[in-house]
């Protein structure tokens, strides 16, 4: 009974100052509101990222090089050879399919059609990387496995150079030119959109023997190469089968640099990216919540400096310093708690606002604990906040308060 009349007379003193209590629940507003869009942002990126990994199958392998950053320092790069890939397709037994990919060079290739000219990636790849590469086609065909074996010059092209070398989206059977050799359209690619600001359609793909022709003599792709099991064939058996293959290069060096992981573990490897950098985020934008509650602590020491002959009233009436206390401890929760569900609410419009702008990112709510993790932590703001404010308040003496005017 006692916790309920307190709790009353807190918003009925609130509501007699609507104004001054919206300003002091506005920075608790704005904190909680950006922890819970940026933990919903981080959660709908994860699910991104693993519904684009899921598109590759769980038992896919991936083959790649890997370089620390001491040798990238020294200038030495670790690559997958074409002679690896030569290698695997010869003598690896386990594998029902390999796939190589490759960018022509390290750098963009110019891309021209008519008048327009651009620079963007190209990318040597087999049919088997419309699966792996999670592409659909607006129109046209893929390349296939007739394209590689007679290096056709052939390409499927990104939304996104079509749109830039002013093409039409039925542009199939035009022609444009990759470094002044002549490539003739078979498909376009449906449009991804944008991850973080960067194009997913920013694009050119040939086949992968074309590819291989079209380097300098003296040129050294860095392959990745994926492999799926025969049936059968666990994964540990077919890294194992790779690491035998590759475990040495030419002169008879070790290659601990290359890495064999399923497209589970690479997905687990992201996620645990996205959830870090949720975290990160999440703390960062906390700080906005203590902001906040040096908004609330602030206000209500002013509160106790106008109400100073009210409080005298009230131990007048017979009030004890330790109801004068609650009360004020009462009115800084029920600020702190009232903007934290305001603020939930409004992280949550916010990250549906986000997602619907952000082609690629997934609808999603922030998970419940964010809700209930911002929303108590706001009302533990609120009791930090207003602990001062009420000790000065119950420290306020009745006969000198009631003189004040």
């Amino acid at each position: 009974m006692m916790l309920a009349r307190t709790l009353g007379s807190a918003l009925g003193s609130l509501r007699d100052h609507p104004l001054r209590s919206f300003l002091t629940a506005l920075g608790i507003v704005v904190g909680v509101a950006s922890v819970v869009a940026v933990i919903g942002l981080f959660a709908g990126l994860d699910r991104m990222v693993g519904d684009q990994f899921a598109g590759m199958g769980a038992n896919v392998l991936q083959v790649r090089a890997e370089t620390s950053i001491e040798e990238e320092m020294r200038g030495e790069r670790n690559v997958i050879t074409y002679d690896d890939y030569q290698r695997l397709s010869a003598r690896l037994t386990g594998a029902s399919a390999i796939s190589p990919v490759f960018e022509l060079t390290d750098g963009r290739q110019s891309v021209r059609h008519g008048r327009s000219e651009l620079p963007t990636r190209v990318i040597a790849a087999t049919r088997r990387y419309q699966g792996s590469g999670s592409i659909t086609l607006a129109s046209g065909r893929f390349l296939s496995d007739e394209d590689s074996h007679a290096r056709r010059r052939v390409v499927v092209l990104g939304d996104g150079v079509v749109e830039r070398l002013n093409l039409t989206h039925d542009a199939v059977g035009e022609f444009i030119q990759i470094n002044n050799q002549w490539m003739k359209v078979i498909g376009i690619a449906a449009p991804k959109g944008r991850i973080l600001g960067f194009s997913q359609d920013d694009f050119v793909l040939i086949p992968f023997e074309t590819g291989v022709s079209l380097l300098a003599a003296s040129a050294r792709p860095n392959l990745t190469i994926s492999l799926t099991p025969r049936e059968g064939v666990e994964n540990a058996t077919l890294v194992r089968q790779v690491n035998a293959l590759l475990a040495r290069d030419t002169n008879g060096r070790s290659r601990d640099y290359i890495k064999v992981e399923t497209s589970s573990e690479l997905a687990g490897t992201f996620t645990n990216i996205t959830r870090i950098g949720g975290v990160v985020a999440g703390c960062i934008v906390a700080v906005s919540l203590l902001v906040g509650g040096i908004g609330v602590m602030n206000i209500m020491l002013v509160s106790v400096t106008e109400r100073t002959r009210e409080i005298g009233i009230y131990k007048a009436l017979g009030a004890t310093r330790k109801q004068i206390r609650v009360q004020f401890l009462a009115e800084s929760m029920v600020v702190a708690g009232s903007g934290g569900l305001l603020g939930v609410l409004m992280g949550c419009l916010l990250c549906l606002a986000v997602s619907a702008l952000v082609p690629g990112l997934p609808l999603t709510l922030p998970p419940w604990w964010s809700w209930l993790l911002a929303f108590l932590f706001s009302a533990a703001v609120g009791v930090f906040a207003g602990y001062l404010p009420a000790m000065r308040a119950a420290s306020v003496d009745a006969v000198i308060s009631l003189r004040r005017e």
